[in-house]
């Protein structure tokens, strides 16, 4: 797999519930694709934010990353799904 000329890693599409993801990217590019139909070359510098809410599934490819999965407030787990960069 091969997002910029550059041999990575493909996540394959997985679930998240009532959690908010962040990707900070290093080098490279990421590419995100997301059951809401979002799909988002995120380069470096760039943040990509994503809110799972009552649920989402995401997929990834990418190089080099940095990410932190955070749970959000209880009540979150209701809200409406956001992938945002």
């Amino acid at each position: 797999m091969s997002v910029d000329g550059v041999a990575g890693m493909r996540v394959p599409p997985h679930p998240h519930i009532g959690l908010q993801t962040v990707t900070w990217l290093l080098n490279g590019d990421v590419l995100h694709r997301d059951n809401l139909g979002s799909e988002q070359m995120i380069r470096p510098g760039q943040l990509n934010l994503m809110t799972a809410g009552r649920g989402i599934a995401h997929s990834e490819e990418f190089s080099e990353i940095v990410g932190a999965g955070l749970a959000a407030p209880r009540d979150a787990s209701a809200d409406a799904p956001l992938a945002s960069t």
